[in-house]
């Protein structure tokens, strides 16, 4: 049985800062992968050294007694093992290098051996380059994802990309017959919409988290025979409450839940759905303490020794539909790494007028030569 407590403990505060740092916009559709995030960061960890591992550390929930990021290491075995033929979970990853910049070996191993990464160089700052990049993600994500990448520069050193794409079936399909409009009540007002409508059992609880109350529905998904591993959790805040006030249910708590919930025979309707979203996670890894990753003082020597480097930008676009037949859904998450400042210009020294010299031993003290040159002759 798996066992992924950092990634649920990340997957819980991202979540909540992701609901916070929308804001008012917290009641549109949106959807975000903290899984794809969690791996993505702990591939740039991998270079990660100093306070600015620490701090990636600390965000990612890691600890020496996991091993750090072990359990990203693990989560990629997991999902492996987890495609069927009803159920397609593939979780993929990429480096994608300056054609100019070569990273540590070690570095570079790391993520083809534990991450499963395809390498690539590719000439940032050009159609050319970044359409290296798109047709990737694309080809990963079964098309839901494109056009990640753009506006890259010709200095750009690196970009890491995790992609997870996953399609399953409902164990309990609805019947497209029974589709119908109806009315939804949104923040802005009633709306029509198509409700998927199905009578069948399924596993469902009615109970309250920090004094609010909540229904929730376990919508199973087939996945080989006979087994429902997998599901879709439908929560629904009584009377018509904000969902926002039930995120800490994102979290172990939902297996608290499910562990309260019994199969109950239901009159299930529920609506189509399609969303896509792009997201910046660049202001929520700052809450959640990485800081140092993204300035001048970021330590990525264990990417390459002496290029200076930063994390310019982290984004993740996602894609997720449901409908009569199950759902289908798609991330993908990238990780670009810049030079850091240029250091100063060099001194210029120049021995132009002139000058003494000594050939000398400073260990020794010992002076074995030492002259003039007033007008260098050859």
């Amino acid at each position: 049985m798996a066992n992924f407590l950092g990634v649920l403990k990340f997957t819980e505060l991202l979540f909540a800062y992701f609901l916070s740092e929308k804001g008012e916009d917290a009641n549109s559709n949106s959807v975000i992968s903290p899984m794809s995030a969690f791996v993505a960061m702990c591939m740039v960890n991998n270079g990660a050294r100093g306070p600015t591992r620490d701090e990636i550390h600390s965000a990612l929930q890691l600890t020496e007694e996991n091993n750090f990021c072990e359990e990203a290491e693990k989560v990629m075995e997991f999902f492996e093992k987890e495609s069927s033929e009803d159920f397609t979970l593939n979780v993929t990853s990429g480096l994608f290098t300056n054609k100019n910049f070569i990273p540590l070996a070690l570095f570079k191993k790391i993520l083809e051996d534990k991450y499963k990464a395809d390498s690539k160089n590719v000439s940032f700052g050009t159609p050319q380059g970044e359409k290296v990049v798109n047709d990737w993600v694309e080809e990963k994500t079964n098309g839901k994802i494109k056009n990640i990448l753009k506006g890259t520069k010709p200095s750009d050193l690196m970009v890491l990309v995790n992609a997870i794409f996953m399609k399953g079936f409902w164990y309990n399909p609805f019947f497209e017959k029974s589709t119908a409009n109806g009315t939804f009540s949104a923040p802005s007002g009633d709306i029509t919409v198509d409700f998927m409508h199905g009578v069948d059992y399924f596993n469902y609880v009615q109970s309250e988290i920090d004094g609010k109350k909540f229904k929730a529905v376990f919508m199973p998904y087939k996945n080989g025979y006979l087994a429902i591993d997998w599901n879709m959790v439908v929560i629904l805040p009584e009377n018509g409450g904000n969902p926002v006030d039930l995120k800490g249910l994102v979290s172990d708590k939902i297996f608290g839940a499910y562990s309260k919930s019994s199969r109950k025979n239901l009159d299930l309707k529920i609506p189509k759905s399609k969303i896509e979203s792009d997201i910046d996670l660049k202001p929520l890894l700052n809450k959640l303490g990485v800081q140092k990753a993204f300035t001048d003082a970021a330590n990525f020597s264990g990417i390459h020794e002496t290029a200076g480097s930063k994390i310019d930008q982290i984004k993740q676009k996602t894609f997720i539909a449901v409908d009569e037949d199950g759902t289908e859904a798609a991330a993908a998450t990238f990780v670009k790494m810049v030079p850091t400042s240029m250091p100063p210009p060099p001194i210029q020294v120049f021995f132009d007028s002139p000058y003494l010299f000594a050939i000398t031993n400073p260990k020794e003290k010992v002076i074995l030569f030492a002259g003039i040159v007033a007008e260098p002759e050859l």
